[in-house]
């Protein structure tokens, strides 16, 4: 790591120190639940000094969503910015956005008065539960999920929203790491056969996010779910339903393929993506107490991640 930042001729200019730490150097295809909660035992080391102004940190673009849901649930109460990055051209390769990613995460991280887990890319700022990664080789990878951007970085870096918290460094941040990490991402699609659920069952699955079609309908004649899900519930697994639209959300209430799901206990994952969702589920599985507990959970928003409609 110090190489690289060596490498970037411009870092000196924006912060007087930088400190590097590697707690971790890997594909990001590889990264699992356990390595989410050593970044985030990393990040909290750092931003728990009142000598630290942010924290950035280098991560692959494939499982970036999930690294920056899991910091976002894990690390809370925070007075200074946490800021992902990472490029789509490796930083030796010609042509590389790397250097400039990183150079804007830095500027992002030492200079603006957002205080909350955000991913720095291709100029943009992006809330850390509301990006999405879009494309596979363009530089303007992630997109925004149902809701602006929070910045967008020029000559200046103008914030467009207005941020969770602002940059305070009297604010002592809270690290909390614990998860299950037994929980089951599954997409509907026509021909799904309902005994696929008996399957996570056996295998000790604990709760599933169900990426359902439109505002949260699945099949409920051939192929029909709602017995298996209903005996999901009857078990005490948890089932909450997403959409499997890019934006938009998922209510499950108008019309009946969704309805008879909402009834038998399924819970609406509204504005979450998937990906966020199944994070979030993994918390609460072991920040709740009673089965009754985790809807109201789900639906109470941590870090940006949902905006359920008022009771």
């Amino acid at each position: 790591m110090d190489d690289l930042l060596h490498f970037i001729p411009g870092l000196s200019r924006i912060t007087d120190e930088i400190r590097c730490h590697e707690p971790l150097s890997m594909d990001s295809a590889n990264l699992q639940p356990h390595h989410w909660i050593k970044i985030a035992k990393a990040i909290y080391e750092e931003i728990k000094d009142p000598k630290v102004d942010g924290v950035v940190i280098a991560h692959g673009t494939d499982t970036m969503m999930y690294s920056l849901a899991a910091s976002s649930f894990m690390l809370q109460n925070l007075g200074k910015p946490i800021v992902f990055t990472g490029s789509q051209i490796p930083m030796t390769e010609v042509g590389t956005d790397g250097e400039r990613n990183l150079l804007d995460a830095f500027r992002v991280a030492a200079t603006t008065n957002l205080a909350e887990v955000v991913l720095v890319f291709n100029s943009t700022i992006f809330r850390g539960t509301r990006a999405r990664k879009m494309h596979a080789y363009a530089l303007n990878a992630f997109t925004s999920i149902d809701q602006p951007p929070l910045g967008m970085i020029t000559r200046e870096i103008d914030i467009l929203r207005n941020p969770l918290n602002k940059r305070n460094p009297q604010i002592k941040p809270t690290l909390n790491t614990s998860l299950n990490p037994s929980v089951a991402l599954i997409k509907i699609f026509p021909g799904l056969n309902p005994t696929v659920f008996d399957a996570l069952v056996t295998n000790g699955i604990k709760g599933i996010v169900l990426e359902a079609y439109g505002e949260g309908n699945l099949p409920i004649e051939d192929n029909s779910l709602i017995a298996r899900l209903e005996e999901l519930g009857s078990h005490e697994i948890p089932v909450v339903v997403t959409t499997q639209c890019i934006f938009g959300k998922s209510e499950m209430l108008y019309y009946e393929t969704g309805r008879k799901a909402y009834e038998i206990g399924c819970i609406p994952g509204f504005d979450m993506i998937s990906e966020v969702a199944l994070v979030k589920l993994m918390t609460a599985l072991v920040r709740t107490t009673k089965f009754a507990d985790i809807k109201p959970y789900i639906h109470t928003p941590l870090a940006g991640e949902i905006h359920p409609p008022p009771n």
